[in-house]
């Protein structure tokens, strides 16, 4: 934004007010000269866009409000001004009570924060207004809508931390919970491998046809030896694993 286009030519502004701007409109704020009143507001703030869309109101000594981007009368422009945060942040409250996921309170923690730093410096620049211009009555009325929008955009923005915060420790403890399930599970399967594999041992070395393999051996003695080495290997299995 230029220096032309912060500030209308044909605004009969004080030139020391008129000097205080660059080439940009800079931070919110408020500048009074000679009962002239500057307020210096930004745009709501767009999702995922840092640069700052400036909004520059002027109020003469006769009480007159112009607006730096229409030619409509100022005072009304800085009452819908006002309307678009409030616009902004209903549609926020209306995707909070939607929410479930923690992507959803992410995206709306993402929107919240630059919006709630905005309406924290408009409140303040309104606030120093009020407080230079005691008088002014529509000051009063504009402060005390950004001390509201303020304060419900900071519930808004810590009910959403709190629940992304609930959202993540209890998929946390969910995911716990099922690998406690899945080494319960594996501590089963353990049991049962120790379990049958003395008889799986026996059935390798003797086959299904027990009778007949035995008739080739002089004794039980190698039915024995096989049966304790595929118990004992079990047992080694279940403790090792």
């Amino acid at each position: 934004m230029t220096h032309t286009k912060i500030l209308p030519t044909d605004w009969e502004v004080p030139p020391p007010l008129r000097a205080r701007f660059g080439e940009q409109a800079g931070h919110q704020r408020m500048m009074a000269n000679a009962g002239h009143l500057l307020l210096v507001l930004h745009e709501p703030p767009a999702p995922n866009v840092s640069e700052r869309q400036a909004k520059v109101f002027w109020r003469n000594p006769q009480g007159i409000w112009k607006v730096s981007d229409t030619s409509e009368n100022g005072l009304k422009a800085l009452q819908q001004y006002l309307h678009k945060y409030l616009y902004v942040i209903e549609k926020l409250e209306k995707q909070l009570d939607s929410a479930k996921q923690a992507q959803d309170f992410f995206q709306i923690l993402r929107t919240a924060t630059p919006l709630l730093r905005s309406v924290r410096h408009m409140h303040h620049t309104l606030r120093q207004a009020r407080e230079t211009f005691p008088e002014v009555r529509e000051l009063i009325l504009c402060r005390d809508q950004a001390y509201q929008l303020e304060r419900t955009l900071e519930l808004l923005h810590t009910e959403a931390r709190y629940a992304l915060d609930f959202t993540i420790a209890q998929h946390s403890e969910e995911q716990t919970q099922h690998a406690e399930q899945i080494a319960k599970f594996n501590n089963r399967l353990q049991l049962l491998a120790s379990f049958f594999l003395p008889l799986t041992t026996l059935a390798t070395v003797f086959g299904m046809n027990f009778p007949q393999t035995m008739s080739y051996f002089d004794s039980f003695l190698t039915f024995w030896v096989v049966l304790i080495m595929g118990i004992t290997l079990g047992i080694y299995l279940k403790r090792k694993v």
